[in-house]
């Protein structure tokens, strides 16, 4: 689920007992509290329900640089050597 559509889900549950400005407050709250809890609990998660690449968002992929802009390209990667070629 993209932000904008928690959001969104946010907003209207907010709005079926609030007022608009107040929903609005509320869908805020809720998706700030969403994405704390998330980075929280980041190194908790599974390899196991890793995503696959083509499932990942792309405006989410981190891609590190050195500082002169060079891609650092020596970091653990999704799957291993083994796995890709498919051993």
């Amino acid at each position: 689920m993209k932000i904008e559509d928690f959001w969104n889900a946010a907003f209207l549950a907010a709005l079926h007992r609030l007022p608009v400005a107040q929903a609005k407050k509320e869908a805020d709250l809720a998706t700030d509290v969403c994405i704390d809890h998330w980075h929280a609990n980041w190194e908790n998660r599974s390899v196991a329900n890793a995503p696959k690449v083509q499932d990942i968002d792309i405006g989410s992929v981190y891609k590190p640089v050195d500082g002169l802009g060079n891609a650092i390209r020596d970091l653990p990667r999704l799957w291993s050597a083994d796995e890709k070629q498919g051993v």
